[in-house]
């Protein structure tokens, strides 16, 4: 009895899911106006870029379609939305939303939840997002990447999710990152906070993540690099530090990357040995364009050995202006 009722089970399980394919249409074209829906080899993309309000949102959304299963929603340079309220959606499943230019504000608790087994990529670009319910990242049991770049959001919580491998919270005002915030993502792969007004960064924020491998801190105001900050993994990994204020960096305070290490435009004065050899012997490329180095006997280690000269940024210049590749070993004599 028990095989035959989940025999049966499943084979129900198969039609439907034929049945549901079969039935991938997309719905009348006046009954979701201004929304416009689009098949792309056998998947639905619904834009509803148009709409005037959330109450026309809502009613479109909420009324019966012929399918409810989409490849994307989207909604692109609208000024009429301030918040995406929960039940939005309606029985919607969606793989990918993108909410890119506009004055959304707020996304309710449980607006996407519709979307918790389908949900790959969520994209909020250029909106006044100061408020989304960061904990129910962990619901989703297929989201990849959260792109919520030039937004406001002030603060940021402690982020679970066994799936996300990319976050981009570039161009928020966080002014500061809680050192746990990520260690919830073993997966994670990329992260950027890309010109969020960090004025420092915490030692263990970017370790213990297996996957790391690209770290994006460009244009903050980071004056230290602590011991231990960041560990990356993978033959092409790199960091992105240029245009801060980094005047000092700790022996170990960036294991593991092998692509290149950017540092233009920062303020170190020196090119300490315990701090560059380990990169270097590893192959990483160094870019120091635009920081006053003194160039004196910090740097005689480095001149000494073409290889290492080889990995440098050619630009790369003393605070005087003299090219570091145009400095020569016997003018260290002595150190």
């Amino acid at each position: 009895m028990v095989k035959f009722v989940l025999l049966t089970f499943a084979c129900t399980l198969v039609l439907v899911s034929v049945e549901s394919k079969a039935e991938k249409i997309c719905p009348d074209p006046v009954a979701i106006e201004p929304c416009t829906c689009k098949m792309e080899n056998d998947d639905l993309f619904l834009d509803c870029s148009l709409v005037t309000s959330e109450e026309q949102l809502a009613e479109i959304l909420g009324q019966p379609l012929p399918s409810y299963d989409f490849k994307s929603f989207s909604i692109f340079d609208n000024w009429n939305l301030r918040t995406i309220p929960t039940g939005t959606f309606g029985s919607l499943t969606f793989e990918e939303v993108q909410l890119k230019g506009g004055s959304i504000e707020v996304i309710e608790p449980g607006a996407l939840l519709g979307s918790v087994h389908t949900l790959k990529k969520l994209s909020i670009f250029n909106h006044e997002l100061w408020s989304f319910p960061f904990e129910e990242v962990e619901l989703y049991m297929q989201l990849g990447s959260l792109k919520f770049d030039y937004n406001r959001l002030e603060e940021l919580p402690a982020l679970k999710s066994s799936t996300l491998y990319k976050l981009d919270l570039s161009r928020n005002p966080l002014a500061s990152v809680h050192e746990d915030v990520l260690q919830g993502l073993p997966n994670l792969m990329a992260v950027s906070f890309e010109a969020c007004e960090l004025t420092a960064v915490l030692p263990g924020t970017f370790t213990r993540l297996p996957k790391l491998n690209t770290v994006n801190l460009y244009s903050n105001n980071i004056t230290h690099i602590p011991s231990g900050l960041m560990e990356l993994h993978g033959t092409d990994s790199y960091v992105y530090m240029g245009i801060n204020s980094v005047a000092t960096i700790d022996v170990g305070a960036i294991l593991g990357v092998s692509h290149f290490f950017d540092l233009d435009f920062n303020d170190l004065t020196e090119v300490e040995e315990g701090v560059w050899r380990p990169m270097l012997e590893r192959g990483t490329g160094i870019y120091l364009v635009g920081n006053p180095l003194t160039c004196g006997c910090d740097i005689a280690w480095l001149i000494e050995n073409p290889r290492f000269m080889s990995q440098l940024d050619p630009y790369a210049a003393c605070a005087n202006g003299t090219l570091l590749r145009d400095l020569q070993p016997s003018s260290f004599v002595g150190c």
